[in-house]
């Protein structure tokens, strides 16, 4: 990938990482809901959001000293998912709200700097297909 195309890159992973599901089931999310494993509850998607946002600091797309600060803060933030007692702490709103406010500072970031444009309905596409794969394999396991 050039370094002129990781402005986008960035824009259209994290916008694909800001459209996983916000909802906060009563219990322990599983195969039964059709979000998943694409939920922002999810460690793996928590995880995913902090790396990609490392990413962008490592590859020089973040260049602002504030908004570095910030992603480091939200990386080393003591998210409940990752709580060794699961099930008794839950991802929050709070903690939802910070996701989707952190990828929305970030997103606007790179496209006023980069002045490149989140193509949202391909981050979308994106992410039903990457879901769909996904479920196969869940669902390969589960007939085992």
């Amino acid at each position: 990938m050039r370094d002129t195309e990781l402005p986008s890159y960035y824009c259209q992973k994290l916008a694909a990482l800001k459209l996983c599901s916000d909802e906060l089931p009563r219990k322990l999310v599983g195969m039964w809901h059709p979000d998943f494993p694409f939920m922002k509850c999810r460690g793996n998607v928590i995880a995913s959001i902090g790396q990609s946002l490392n990413m962008s600091v490592h590859q020089g797309i973040i260049a602002d000293q504030n908004l570095k600060a910030s992603i480091e803060e939200f990386v080393q933030y003591p998210w409940n998912a990752f709580d060794r007692d699961q099930g008794v702490k839950k991802t929050t709103h709070k903690e939802i709200q910070l996701m989707n406010g952190m990828l929305d500072t970030v997103i606007g970031y790179i496209e006023m700097t980069y002045k490149v444009t989140t193509d949202w309905e391909s981050a979308r596409r994106k992410l039903e297909y990457e879901r769909k794969e996904v479920r196969k394999g869940y669902e390969e396991v589960v007939s085992i």
